[in-house]
């Protein structure tokens, strides 16, 4: 019965960090991209004091314009599976509970993968992406911890950072077409003999 009763408020004080602080980043595999070229942005959190959590959502916007799953295709990192994303855009996530009841299944780290978005289409000029939560207008956002099934009744963790990323993407310049074309035509003509 003590072993219960310990493993109980072990768990309890495992789920109800009050304030835990989350720093969200925000990067891209090329900051600088060619005209036709897919951006994959990668959002990563690192939890400060032991913090941890069990699910999030987030919203990514392009300057003051959120981002809709029509535009993005999201893979969630290998911690964690989908979950609700009452907005449509796909970026939540939650730990899956282990096998064994009460057993503490919260997430802690440095540089934790949340999930690789992937873009495509983006037109020639710099965005400005960043990365954070309605909070306050969408129970789901924010990071959680708590129940991974009823986060609305979970403890919200609102200490986070946000996190933003500057991007530009440029036509692709005419010397680089010119080779790349005259190293088809020298391709060929070394084919043909």
């Amino acid at each position: 019965m003590k072993n219960l009763l310990a493993s109980l408020l072990l768990f309890a004080g495992i789920s109800t960090g009050a304030n835990a602080a989350i720093i969200l980043s925000l990067s891209a595999e090329n900051e600088n991209l060619s005209l036709g070229e897919d951006l994959v942005l990668n959002i990563s959190a690192s939890t400060i004091d032991g913090s941890a959590f069990t699910n999030f959502g987030l919203d990514l916007f392009q300057d003051a314009t959120q981002l809709f799953a029509s535009d993005m295709l999201v893979e969630l990192g290998a911690m964690f599976t989908p979950f609700i994303s009452t907005d449509g855009d796909a970026l939540s996530g939650s730990v899956p509970a282990p096998a064994v009841p009460f057993m503490p299944f919260a997430v802690s780290g440095d540089n934790i993968l949340l999930a690789s978005i992937t873009i495509s289409g983006l037109n020639v000029g710099d965005y400005l992406f960043s990365v954070g939560a309605d909070q306050g207008i969408d129970p789901n956002e924010g990071f959680f911890n708590g129940d991974p099934l009823t986060p609305i009744f979970g403890l919200k963790m609102a200490d986070f950072s946000n996190a933003q990323l500057e991007v530009s993407v440029s036509e692709v310049s005419a010397p680089a077409s010119i080779a790349l074309v005259s190293l088809a035509l020298l391709g060929l003509l070394a084919r043909r003999k």
